[in-house]
Formats: structure tokens, C-alpha cells, sequence
């Protein structure tokens, strides 16, 4: 399952490429903040929401530790330097219910007109 790797929220809705061949994924709040460059409003974001896993820092680690902000801005400036052209705007995951993806009905031997008319007789 995909999250955001700015606030880790889940249903990311966009992609950025970067060098070499990786991408960042962001969710919509996230990724609105980026388009407009405001990185301190989505540093404010992603701290008081959780942890990045690109912070690479303990779980129990103070997010406003000053060594955790300069953690955060090196991995976000890499990821400034690093992107490849606009970023791609994501379908809509699969819906599934349950814990299987729903299957389509088996087909009727002879069709299931075939079955209606032999009814009739």
C-alpha cells in the first residue's frame, strides 16, 4: 500500500519521478503545498502529522528536534534536486471488498438467454 512520503497518509493521489528511477508519492494536501513551493507550511504538515519514512528516524524521536528539521530539509532538498518533470496525477486504487478482489460471475452454460427461452417451453 502506498503513502505519502511527506506526511504518510494514506491514498497518495500524485507521483513525482526522480533520479535515478525512483519517485516520491504525495497526497493531495501534500501535494498542493508543492506546487506551490510552500515547504515550511508542509514541514508544519508532515510534523505534526507523523513521520516520513525518508527522515529515517526512530519512532520515538521529538519530531521538533532540531536534528530531525535538518533531516527532514537535507531528504526534501534531495528531493527538490532530484525530480524529473511534473508530477502524475494517480487513478484511483482497485476497490476490493473483503479481503479478495471480487470475481466476475461464472457464465451460464449455453448463455443465459439460452437458459431463459428452454424455461419457456
Amino acid at each position: 500500500m502506498l503513502e505519502c512520503d511527506f506526511c504518510t497518509g494514506v491514498d497518495p493521489r500524485w507521483r513525482y519521478p526522480t533520479e535515478p528511477s525512483g519517485a516520491w508519492h504525495a497526497c493531495q494536501p501534500c501535494h498542493e503545498l508543492i506546487a506551490a513551493g510552500l515547504w515550511t507550511e508542509l514541514a508544519a504538515r508532515a510534523t505534526t502529522l507523523t513521520y516520513s519514512p525518508h527522515w529515517n528516524m526512530p519512532e520515538d524521536q521529538d519530531a521538533y528536534d532540531p536534528a530531525v528539521e535538518r533531516q527532514r530539509d537535507h531528504a526534501w532538498a534531495w528531493f527538490r534536486a532530484a525530480r524529473q518533470g511534473p508530477a502524475v496525477k494517480l487513478g484511483r486504487p482497485r476497490r476490493t471488498w473483503g479481503l479478495f478482489p471480487r470475481r466476475p460471475a461464472p457464465a451460464l452454460r449455453g448463455g443465459a438467454r439460452a437458459g431463459r427461452e428452454s424455461s419457456r417451453q
